[in-house]
């Protein structure tokens, strides 16, 4: 008499198998979650930079060599500086295209700019 289907053993090493490739989708699963994860959080921080170079970059071809004054109308030392200082002033000049809204008093179109880091960042003032 001949019996048809799986013995003991062969059940249990097909579900071994089974937990084993389950185990394995498991843990592809949960890394790519991460690797998306990590490569959103890069993407982010890559167009922060490409935003904060961008603006560098138009404030720098906007430059003009123009002595400013300070808070108490004293001349600054030089028409564009990099200092390192106290306050990590890296960059400092004054720049044409300054934005002037609708209704407001008349204004000079030059702006003073200067870039500083603090603490890793990089951080503009004008």
């Amino acid at each position: 008499m001949t019996q048809r289907g799986f013995t003991l053993i062969e059940l249990l090493v097909a579900s071994a198998i089974l937990a084993l490739l389950g185990a394995l989708t498991g843990m592809l699963i949960l890394n790519s979650l991460s690797n998306e994860q990590r490569i959103t959080e890069h993407a982010d921080q890559l167009q922060t930079i490409a935003l904060g170079l961008s603006t560098l970059r138009r404030d720098l071809e906007q430059a003009v060599n123009r002595t400013a004054r300070d808070e108490r109308g004293d001349p600054q030392p030089a028409p564009m500086i990099g200092v390192r200082n106290d306050d990590s002033v890296l960059l400092r000049f004054s720049h044409t295209g300054r934005r002037r809204f609708p209704g407001r008093a008349p204004a000079s179109e030059l702006e003073r700019v200067q870039y500083l880091l603090r603490d890793g960042d990089w951080i503009r003032l004008s």
